[in-house]
């Protein structure tokens, strides 16, 4: 199963959960489908979630897995068991990307039969924009005065040749110049 959420920060987060058992072949190419995926699209990317691909030796991951995280360039964030002695829940992004993350901790919770995992993401958080406008209460407006205005205005000089874009830019700033 596999989760993705695009964050406003331009980072791409991918949560995955693979039930326990062996690491199939299968499993190995999918992974590899969604990291040509995230590699190809040139941004900036995490790969997150309980693989549960232990590996023979106490906190050491699947070798199959091992090698597709090297092929691909990865760094494996995780360096403490996350369920037992090893490790299966995973922090994974690119080489060239390792300090997107820091203080990776691992820590025991009360509700699950894995430890949690934290870390801190460092990625620049972007300002919304902020948009102001002005708006006029149409109730008081002078009909007769505004017609009068508009129909003086150069807004009936229309020239075919006049793009529409021109006409607009010309509509907008006679009527927001009105002050009827």
């Amino acid at each position: 199963m596999q989760l993705t959420v695009q964050l406003t920060v331009h980072v791409t987060v991918v949560c995955i959960y693979r039930p326990p058992g062996a690491v199939s072949q299968l499993f190995r190419q999918q992974l590899a489908d969604v990291l040509d995926q995230l590699v190809t699209a040139k941004q900036r990317f995490i790969v997150c979630g309980d693989f549960n691909c232990p590996g023979v030796d106490r906190r050491q991951l699947d070798a199959n897995l091992e090698d597709l995280l090297q092929r691909y360039d990865m760094t494996q964030h995780v360096v403490e068991a996350t369920c037992g002695d090893n490790v299966l829940d995973l922090l994974l992004t690119s080489a060239s990307d390792n300090d997107t993350l820091s203080q990776v901790a691992v820590r025991l919770t009360c509700f699950s039969d894995h430890n949690l995992v934290t870390c801190r993401l460092h990625v620049p958080l972007n300002s919304p924009t902020i948009s102001r406008y002005c708006c006029r209460d149409i109730r008081r407006v002078d009909l007769a005065a505004f017609h009068s205005d508009i129909q003086q205005s150069p807004l009936y000089d229309f020239h075919s040749a006049t793009s529409v874009d021109s006409y607009v830019e010309l509509f907008n700033s006679e009527v927001a110049s009105t002050r009827h």
